[in-house]
């Protein structure tokens, strides 16, 4: 199939089936990684996508496990194309939370997938750092992000995403593309739905600190988390004082010890 660019120009009602299909091949076999994230992007920008293919393209991506082909391996190729899967997966959840297509066994299967790509993702970005805008990392998290935000999104899961963010900081980071500031919304998210309450949030944060200061690169991961998630609680109005002198106390102690954060 050759690519072609999808403008504002084509008529919008819908893509064809038959070119959605090949569309998922392509990505598949990944002919041309850049051009397929353009591909995809202006496919959802354009709003083509009928709620029939949307269910259908979930349908393919779920039975052909293609969000964890290849995951248990270091293969930065297939790493990019999980990260491509992950960036389609999170437009199709976003395209949920503004107009609800998916019924409750598939938001609650999506939530799922969201969840164990995160535990199960190892590439780093540094290993796909010619594809920046497909940092899997910085999709997965997106993906997440969007998924806590579903009614389907329990407790237990709430909870599970706290362990999984823990284990991305501690045991992954620290981050050379700024994926920090994409895995610190999940977050931002949870506090803003009441997901969690500030005593919950405050034993999470204390816990990341203890762990984190037996390692001075583990220390560095959650220096930049915490930086950009504390600014976007401020931003968002969801800070509190308690929070605030805790990453400060951090923050200033890791500065101290390294003269740079």
């Amino acid at each position: 199939m050759e690519l072609e660019t999808i403008t504002a120009s084509e008529e919008v009602a819908s893509i064809s089936d038959q070119k959605l299909k090949l569309l998922v091949q392509e990505t598949v076999n990944q002919v041309s990684v850049k051009q397929l994230f353009i591909t995809w992007q202006q496919l959802f920008d354009s709003q083509q996508l009928k709620n029939s293919q949307m269910h259908e393209l979930f349908t393919e991506i779920y039975h052909e496990q293609l969000l964890f082909n290849g995951i248990e391996s270091n293969d930065n190729n297939l790493a990019l194309k999980r990260s491509l899967i992950a960036f389609v997966l999170a437009r199709l959840a976003q395209l949920h939370l503004e107009r609800p297509w998916l019924n409750l066994a598939e938001a609650t299967l999506l939530s799922e997938m969201a969840l164990d790509y995160m535990d199960q993702e190892s590439v780093h970005v540094s290993e796909c750092q010619h594809y920046s805008w497909l940092q899997p990392f910085a999709n997965g998290a997106e993906l997440l992000a969007n998924v806590v935000l579903f009614v389907e999104f329990d407790n237990e899961r709430v909870q599970r995403a706290l362990t999984v963010i823990s284990h991305i900081i501690l045991d992954i980071g620290p981050f050379s593309g700024g994926e920090e500031s994409r895995i610190d919304n999940v977050i931002v998210h949870l506090v803003g739905e009441d997901l969690i309450d500030s005593k919950e949030l405050m034993r999470w944060v204390n816990d990341l600190i203890a762990n984190a200061k037996k390692d001075l690169s583990q220390t560095f991961s959650l220096s930049t988390f915490l930086r950009s998630l504390v600014f976007k609680l401020e931003y968002e109005g969801l800070s509190f004082k308690q929070f605030n002198q805790t990453v400060n106390q951090f923050l200033n102690e890791v500065y101290q010890q390294n003269n740079c954060l």
